[in-house]
């Protein structure tokens, strides 16, 4: 451990959660398009996951599942969740 664990533990707690959650965030974010999909998990974890980074993969998923959530009438919703960390 380094000196810095004991300096700030409250902190260094919080960016363990934020480095263990993230993944699952991504693959809630999969989850989300690929019941768009028509539940297509094969095609959309290979799409997403292909790609390095996570903006590249927000960017993919916008593409994937745009269509599928405007058509659903959920385009302000995806909206919520997409641009805020993307580049759409």
């Amino acid at each position: 451990m380094f000196a810095i664990h004991n300096t700030f533990p409250k902190e260094m707690a919080v960016i363990g959660r934020l480095l263990v959650d993230y993944g699952e965030l991504e693959v809630d974010l999969m989850n989300c398009v690929q019941v768009a999909r028509a539940f297509d998990l094969n095609g959309t974890l290979k799409a997403m996951f292909r790609v390095r980074g996570e903006t590249n993969r927000i960017d993919v998923a916008d593409g994937l599942g745009r269509i599928a959530y405007v058509v659903a009438n959920l385009d302000v919703e995806f909206d919520g969740i997409i641009l805020p960390y993307g580049n759409a």
